[in-house]
């Protein structure tokens, strides 16, 4: 990938060539974040000869749509070829970043007036993530009234779990996702036990495998890895055990939150302000809303009144995660 720089009529155009993925999207990210910085508030990103487009490359551009419309800038992408326009309005980036072929309409575009935001300081702290995808994601799953996970069908919570894990590593740069192969690209551990055993699975296998093969194979874990993901919680004091007794004759163990929920109520309130204000989201939030959708716990998240509405809305969102889409699709037909 290569950057070029010019100035034109108080906007920046950033050239991008070859291939936006994992090896090249913390350059971007990186060029993109300095230039925020420096008052680059009004960008058109030329894709022209830009190839190919993988899932860490989805990730930067949907980060840096959410940081320039925080920092109440303006950012579009102009002529995308073919195949990566094609991707990129399968995945909904259409409704995020606007993509333009005619210079005239978006030099048009561009010239439109910043209502000023955050500072470039503010914007490079926007994404603040005390826990990882899975553990909000078993938050969200979790019955405050019992203290248990709430009922599911067989094999979907240990088979979200997986993804959630994924995601997670995706994210982190570990991974590289597209519509046909999910592969390692850094096999450096991240310090998280949970991560680090599934990344150290999948960096030592042999061959190439698809998304589907490999939540089949970590949702094999599942069970365990949702009890690993659980004992995380009581380790951060987020959640607490207690020991109680159904008709005194086996123990069920019970999770309660603890007293203030504060970490519940976060991610709920977040979510339900992302779609009900329709943002641009924090890739991170799409991935737990596509767990909370696949997973059927949306009315965690909203009252009964409100899920018609919202119905589009958090469709066009769960669009974004290339993973997320497999795992709906490896559910399809579960009872």
């Amino acid at each position: 990938m290569t950057n070029a720089q010019e100035n034109e009529d108080g906007f920046q155009i950033i050239r991008i060539e070859g291939r936006l993925d994992a090896a090249t999207s913390r350059e971007f990210d990186a060029a993109m974040a300095t230039l925020m910085r420096e008052g680059g508030l009004r960008v058109a990103l030329d894709v022209s000869e830009l190839t190919y487009v993988s899932s860490a490359g989805l990730r930067s551009l949907l980060m840096l749509a959410k940081k320039m419309k925080d920092a109440a800038g303006l950012v579009a992408l102009f002529k995308p070829q073919p195949q990566v326009s094609q991707l990129l309005k399968m995945a909904g980036f259409d409704r995020v970043m606007p993509m333009f072929h005619e210079e005239s309409i978006l030099r048009g575009f561009l010239r439109m007036k910043s209502t000023g935001g955050l500072t470039g300081d503010q914007v490079s702290q926007i994404f603040t993530h005390p826990l990882s995808v899975a553990e909000e994601f078993f938050l969200l799953a979790l019955d405050d009234a019992t203290g248990q996970l709430r009922p599911l069908p067989p094999g979907v919570m240990e088979r979200a779990m997986a993804g959630a894990l994924l995601m997670e590593l995706a994210f982190l740069n570990r991974l590289e996702v597209d519509l046909k192969e999910l592969r390692v690209t850094n096999r450096n551990p991240i310090g998280d036990p949970v991560l680090d055993d599934v990344l150290e699975d999948m960096a030592t296998s042999s061959g190439t495998h698809s998304p589907a093969y490999w939540l089949e194979r970590v949702g094999a874990q599942g069970a365990a890895l949702v009890e690993r993901v659980r004992e995380r919680l009581v380790h951060k004091r987020i959640l607490k055990e207690e020991n109680r007794r159904m008709l005194w004759v086996f123990s069920v163990r019970r999770y309660p939150v603890m007293k203030d929920r504060r970490e519940v109520k976060e991610v709920k309130a977040r979510l339900h302000a992302l779609v009900c204000g329709g943002d641009i989201p924090d890739p991170l939030d799409v991935l737990i809303l596509n767990l909370a959708s696949i997973c059927k716990l949306l009315d965690v998240i909203f009252i009964p009144e409100e899920l018609p509405k919202v119905g589009k809305r958090i469709g066009e969102l769960v669009r974004l995660d290339l993973i997320g889409q497999e795992l709906a699709a490896s559910l399809v037909g579960k009872p």
